[in-house]
């Protein structure tokens, strides 16, 4: 049983996954899939609007670099409009290239440098699910 199980045993949570690499998504949504009630996926900024207008989402995993609107831009236009949710940021950079003072300001609660370890994964986001924002945060 995996450490989010753990933490989840009603399973009553739902992520939405967001890469514009449809693979990644495919990849995280069959990792995810045994932990949460609902896994939802998107292909773009522009999706994941729509989506988290109709849905109640638990976790949001964002990447970083996407055509059109970008992650930061999605995630500076879903707390403006009061999404409070988790934040897990994904980039294929490798390296920092947020300041602290944007991450706190737009509640960013880790980033995964891709490629990520899915161990790395399970552990960032049961930290975020658990509350335990300080062991959440890779920043």
């Amino acid at each position: 049983m995996s450490c989010l199980v753990a933490f989840n045993e009603e399973k009553t949570s739902s992520v939405l996954i967001v890469d514009d690499q449809a693979g990644i998504t495919r990849l995280l949504a069959e990792v995810l899939k045994p932990e949460f009630s609902r896994v939802l996926t998107a292909t773009s900024g522009q999706e994941t609007l729509a989506i988290i207008a109709e849905e109640r989402v638990s976790l949001l995993l964002l990447d970083v670099n996407m055509p059109g609107l970008d992650g930061l831009s999605v995630l500076k236009l879903l707390r403006n409009q009061g999404f409070d949710g988790p934040v897990i940021l994904m980039t294929g950079f490798g390296e920092q290239v947020f300041s602290q003072q944007e991450m706190a300001r737009l509640k960013v609660s880790g980033v995964l440098a891709k490629p990520f370890d899915l161990n790395e994964l399970h552990q960032m986001i049961a930290s975020c699910l658990s509350g335990a924002k300080k062991n959440c945060s890779n920043l």
